[in-house]
């Protein structure tokens, strides 16, 4: 088993934690970004309390990906495994 576990505040005070888990499959990730939390649960990702959206993907040696960023967002990369 993998897991990948993140910590964010809520987007208000007050609110209750929530926790959440879902297997997202290799398929389903290999060689382009697959959306797995965000704010409103879209496309069968985790709901979260928080205006982010959080995506994974397996690439292979040579495989890109690209998103592009909305206005005023940031973005950040973490490599969960490499060789």
């Amino acid at each position: 088993m993998h897991l990948y576990q993140i910590w964010m505040l809520p987007e208000k005070q007050g609110l209750k934690p929530v926790y959440d888990q879902k297997n997202f499959s290799e398929a389903e990730k290999r060689g382009k970004l697959r959306l797995v939390a965000s704010p409103d649960g879209r496309e069968g990702s985790v709901k979260i309390r928080q205006n982010n959206e959080l995506y994974a993907t397996v690439l292979g040696s040579g495989d890109t990906v690209k998103h592009a960023l909305k206005k005023d967002r940031h973005a950040y990369v973490q490599v969960a495994r490499a060789a």
